[in-house]
């Protein structure tokens, strides 16, 4: 279980985590929804997704004011001489979402695979794939990193 405070913010305790990272904070819902890692912090529930591939975000009631931010997966760098640092992931983030009773899929985008070769290649970096939500009847995505 995370535990937070104040000046600390939910999503810096998972960087590092290899892929793309989805988050999800609402009200309305009464503690009925499911999916992902939840952490409560005062009056806030957060849905936190980071194991990289498809799960659901699922609630019995409706559930207003969500706050979402999507994050897609790391290229990776690339190998040899003049290598460099693969990009970040697309962020998407949206306030105000609404959800009816239902489920809904998050998909968590992988890192970029990385990249070996001999020091005189100068291999390119592999990107990473992209994040997807569906909240309500609006799909989210946030795109793979460039290698």
């Amino acid at each position: 279980m995370f535990n937070f405070h104040k000046k600390e913010a939910p999503l810096l305790g998972l960087q590092g985590s290899g892929g793309g990272l989805g988050f999800l904070a609402g009200s309305g819902g009464g503690g009925a929804a499911t999916g992902g890692t939840i952490v409560e912090s005062g009056s806030k529930i957060y849905h936190v997704f980071y194991d990289v591939g498809p799960d659901t975000f699922a609630t019995g009631t409706d559930i207003n004011n969500i706050e979402m931010l999507l994050i897609g997966g790391g290229g990776s760098g690339s190998d040899g001489y003049g290598s460099g640092g693969g990009g970040a992931g697309g962020v998407v983030h949206a306030t105000g979402i609404t959800c009816s009773s239902g489920s809904y899929p998050i998909v968590i985008g992988d890192g970029g695979a990385p990249v070996t070769g001999p020091a005189e290649a100068d291999c390119e970096g592999n990107n990473g794939t992209p994040s997807t939500a569906t909240l309500g009847s609006q799909p989210y995505i946030a795109t793979g990193g460039g290698g």
